[in-house]
């Protein structure tokens, strides 16, 4: 039995794909104009099924409800052409991930075009494996507008999102990857990115610490396609280079947080005022100067500037370092969706999220929800600590999940809802 689409939810996807074909690169996009008598329009466009609308359909119906197979989720508007090519030969070239995928990456378009902005797209679709001594090999994952990587201690997390970062910035993600002798295979893997064309960065540590780049295929001096990555993380001593653990006592907060998460310290400066104007926990974050800290700080404390915060939940403000370890986590995630908005009007951005406790199993579904928003033009991906890589969710289409079992040399990569 077929669970087709509601003329309701056609109208909103068409809408929201602003009646042009979500395909990349469609060479004739534009699926709505006049028809031929004078009071007439003309559509040639389709709402095609993500998930399948029928059990033996292409790309089948993964474990989603029937609620799920039937919204405006799991719906995709193509032309007429395009509809019909990515179910040939049951959908094996176009698997629910691609789909989701080229939804995303069209629906952004669209989404920054109504504003006025005009700039370059991109969406990161996947990440192959080919070489190393952490994971077993060959591996992928693929990654959705939300992506979850859930495992244990030592099972790669951290490690994946700086091999991703690495694209754009080797120095800093591959640092712990250049100089590792021994029993330790060289490190090579592939990003797949839509921008908006299909294009592959292929990323080779070789023993001698020298690093090389493909592009398609082509040998190139660096990759030249740019996404913009925004690692937010726990700001603690541990997590800073050894060069500047040295200088930790004598800096202020926002010295600490810039060198945790890896940003200039002047761009997390002035994207403070727009932390809290619509987001969750925060209410106002700001900078108190030396000598607008109160007299009962300690010497040490009055000579450096103070990160001031005031919470939604509470009715007056606290220094960052008052804060509890979970309500730190929140204002630094709010810090993260502040700087990666703003960057995502311009370049294509992911923001990564590293092991917050606040991503338990009550409130993870509450994440998901509120990083699948429209308004975030952005991908999420999010570390759970997890033993065993489980995680307690439900499919949906517009996000990935990824389980790392096992531990250092042995971990197995697992993706949720694989369908190939």
């Amino acid at each position: 039995m077929r669970i087709n689409f509601s003329q309701k939810t056609k109208s909103i996807v068409a809408g929201r794909s602003g009646y042009l074909c979500s395909y990349p690169g469609c060479p004739t996009p534009l699926t709505i104009g006049p028809a031929r008598e004078d009071d007439g329009v003309s559509k040639t466009g389709e709402v095609a099924h993500i998930y399948s609308a029928a059990k033996e359909g292409p790309r089948g119906q993964g474990n989603l409800t029937k609620a799920q197979l039937k919204s405006v989720e799991n719906a995709i508007w193509l032309c007429a052409y395009h509809a019909t090519l990515v179910d040939t030969n049951r959908g094996t070239y176009y698997p629910p991930a691609v789909l989701v995928s080229y939804k995303g990456l069209h629906e952004a378009s669209i989404a920054r075009k109504h504003r006025g902005i005009y700039a370059p797209l991109g969406w990161l679709h996947e990440l192959r494996i080919t070489g190393g001594s952490l994971f077993k090999t060959p591996a992928k994952i693929r990654f959705g507008q939300v992506s979850f990587l859930a495992g244990g201690n030592e099972s790669g997390r951290s490690s994946l999102c700086e091999w991703l970062t690495a694209i754009s910035d080797p120095t800093w993600g591959l640092r712990r990857w250049r100089n590792r002798y021994g029993d330790d295979q060289p490190l090579c893997f592939e990003v797949t990115l839509f921008n908006p064309a299909k294009i592959t960065v292929g990323v080779q540590v070789l023993e001698s610490a020298k690093i090389r780049f493909h592009l398609n295929g082509q040998e190139v001096p660096f990759n030249p396609i740019s996404t913009r990555f925004f690692t937010i993380t726990e700001v603690n001593k541990g997590r800073v280079a050894d060069h500047e653990k040295e200088a930790w006592n004598t800096w202020s907060d926002l010295q600490r947080i810039s060198s945790a998460i890896h940003i200039d310290a002047t761009a997390l400066e002035n994207i403070l005022p727009d932390v809290g104007n619509v987001e969750r926990s925060v209410q106002k974050i700001w900078i108190e100067e030396p000598q607008q800290v109160s007299s009962e700080m300690s010497d040490g404390d009055i000579s450096r500037s103070q990160l001031m915060v005031k919470l939604k939940h509470q009715g007056f403000s606290l220094h960052f370092s008052q804060l509890s370890s979970s309500e730190q986590a929140l204002v630094l995630i709010e810090i993260g969706i502040a700087l990666a908005s703003f960057s995502a009007n311009y370049v294509p951005t992911v923001l990564v999220l590293d092991g917050f406790s606040v991503f338990d199993d009550r409130r993870r579904a509450e994440w998901v929800d509120y990083f699948s928003s429209a308004n975030h033009l952005f991908q999420t991906i999010i570390e759970v600590v997890s033993e065993g890589g489980k995680l307690d969710l439900h499919l949906r289409p517009s996000w990935q999940a990824v389980s790392l079992v096992g531990s250092h040399r042995f971990v197995e990569i697992h993706q949720f809802g694989e369908t190939e």
